[in-house]
């Protein structure tokens, strides 16, 4: 007699599907499933990052700041700090996460005119 056991497939968790690779600038939607956490650990070296909620809700833990954002809401993530991003609402959360370039002054050359 054969059996066959069939299992429930895990629920996925963390996704990551990158969205922007240009001219500096990073983009990605990471996608959380309630309760589940994500540590940044690729801190925004060359910039600011930026946080939009797009569905859900999270918890962002910044050097021991917890920030509470709910759908359609965004925080700036300062350049070099590791922070900890955890689903806490019912079902899944959607996140942009998008990396931002290091601002550059740019001092144009002075040209001067002789008559």
């Amino acid at each position: 007699m054969n059996l066959l056991n069939t299992l429930k497939p895990a629920p996925r968790s963390l996704e990551k599907k990158s969205i922007l690779s240009r001219e500096g600038f990073e983009g990605a939607i990471v996608t959380l499933q309630a309760g589940e956490g994500n540590a940044l650990t690729e801190p925004a070296a060359r910039g600011e990052r930026v946080i939009v909620v797009l569905e859900g809700e999270v918890t962002l833990e910044c050097d021991g700041i917890h920030t509470v954002l709910n759908r359609e809401e965004a925080t700036l993530v300062l350049p070099d700090r590791e922070c900890t991003l955890r689903a806490t609402g019912a079902g899944r959360t959607r996140v942009l996460k998008l990396d931002v370039p290091a601002r550059q002054v740019v001092n144009p050359p002075l040209v001067a005119v002789e008559n």
